[in-house]
């Protein structure tokens, strides 16, 4: 029998994987249509320990017969080298870039669409059905979109992650101030092992590492790690590097960086970042993969 194999990306599982992997495992579960799931990379610092749990029920063994759905990435290059790219059948990411190279293959099954977050499009694929979902399911949808759209203050952000939020939100059952919590306890998890947690949350772009930190309130953070002894821990993990702090309460990032050669590219392609008191700012919350997108 036929088992669908959801996976994604080898270098991290952040929230948007977690949620899109458990909530169409549920999905299709519903359709009586066998799954498993496969993520072989780390948890990163976007995931509240209580979801930990799952790490236990992946799989680690991959069959020849399986067939595969790939989940918030489209990049062929990192997708774990024991899966075929002839093995895949569904691609959902909102990630632009590998459109034409899923499209010419999988047709109406590679939907590479411009939304906030990939638990948008997966959410959309049971939406007469949300009520049927488990409440893990339900949750992580959420903090998948309130994450990847920055509270909806990214400009990623769409009208169809509203909607979904909309649905979603009357079936859950979380606390009045849940976002603040949630960016609190990620906070608190990511300053446990913060060197850990930085390597497993950043990229490598144009030969300079990109690390991104999401702070819902920055005070706190700043406290502990002051932006001085932040960039000392910065530069003993990497040699050339950009690292953007996400201030959410006050809609802004902070940017440091390892040269001066890097401040200055960022200043000359992106028009938003400011220098105030010799802290670089922008003039609104912005998304590595936005940053990305002027360089």
């Amino acid at each position: 029998m036929k088992r669908y194999v959801l996976t994604a990306g080898t270098k991290y599982v952040d929230i948007d994987v977690l949620a899109c992997a458990i909530a169409l495992s549920e999905i299709l579960a519903l359709d009586n249509i066998k799954s498993s799931i496969f993520l072989p990379g780390p948890f990163n610092g976007t995931i509240p320990k209580k979801y930990y749990h799952y790490k236990e029920s992946f799989i680690d063994t991959l069959n020849d017969a399986d067939r595969y759905i790939l989940l918030d990435i489209s990049d062929p290059n990192h997708i774990d080298s024991k899966i075929s790219v002839d093995a895949i059948d569904f691609v959902f990411d909102h990630h632009y870039g590998y459109e034409k190279f899923w499209k010419d293959r999988l047709c109406q099954k590679a939907i590479i669409e411009p939304v906030g977050a990939c638990a948008t499009l997966i959410a959309e694929q049971a939406i007469d059905s949300l009520n049927q979902l488990s409440k893990d399911s339900i949750h992580l949808l959420l903090l998948a979109i309130i994450s990847n759209t920055l509270c909806f203050k990214a400009n990623v952000t769409s009208d169809r992650d509203k909607k979904i939020f909309d649905l979603l939100l009357p079936l859950s059952c979380f606390s009045e101030n849940w976002i603040e919590s949630y960016y609190k306890e990620i906070e608190n998890g990511f300053l446990e092992n913060i060197e850990n947690n930085i390597k497993n949350d950043t990229k490598i772009i144009n030969n300079f590492h990109f690390t991104q930190i999401e702070l819902y309130k920055i005070d706190n953070f700043l406290k502990i790690y002051p932006l001085s002894s932040i960039n000392n821990l910065m530069n003993n993990l990497f040699e050339h590097w950009v690292l953007s702090l996400v201030h959410i309460e006050k809609n802004e990032n902070i940017l440091l960086f390892s040269s001066v050669s890097l401040s200055n590219l960022f200043q000359e392609k992106i028009s938003f970042i400011k220098k105030e008191h010799g802290v670089f700012k922008t003039n609104r919350l912005c998304l590595r993969k936005e940053f990305l997108k002027y360089l």
